[in-house]
């Protein structure tokens, strides 16, 4: 019985031994585990937050650009509108500046047909008064 209580007390140790590193192994490993597994949901919710970040800056620089855009635009058609304006007022005075020309011509048109009216007239008279004379002297 000394042998087998020899041999219960050594394989006692060697199970002690085996249990204590065989422990050892799985906390070790455990802990490792649980590091990776806090390190890759840190890494994880990062990552969701800054797709979440950049989703948010994406849509701020999309609303911006929208602004930017329709800010753009409303200069264009107000600037359109205004050379529209200014185009209407510039021809309307140059419409009422060739009216005012042709109103003119006709005034004068009028004065020279008034003299050439006159003149012949005048020429009139004066063949008259040639061919009365020139039949005066012939008699």
């Amino acid at each position: 019985m000394p042998e087998t209580a020899e041999l219960i007390k050594i394989l006692v140790g060697l199970f002690s031994i085996a249990a204590i590193i065989t422990g050892g192994a799985v906390y070790y490993t455990r802990r490792n585990v649980d590091r990776l597994d806090k390190t890759t949901s840190d890494s994880i919710k990062d990552i969701k937050d800054l797709v979440v970040a950049n989703g948010q800056e994406t849509r701020q620089d999309y609303k911006n650009l929208v602004s930017h855009i329709d800010e753009r635009i409303d200069k264009i058609y107000t600037r359109l509108e205004s050379n529209s304006t200014e185009l209407k007022e510039y021809v309307a005075r140059e419409v009422s500046a060739l009216k005012a020309k042709d109103y003119d011509q006709d005034i004068k048109l009028e004065h020279t047909k008034d003299k050439v009216h006159g003149l012949s007239e005048e020429l009139l008279k004066f063949k008259l008064e040639a061919s009365e004379k020139y039949e005066q002297k012939e008699k």
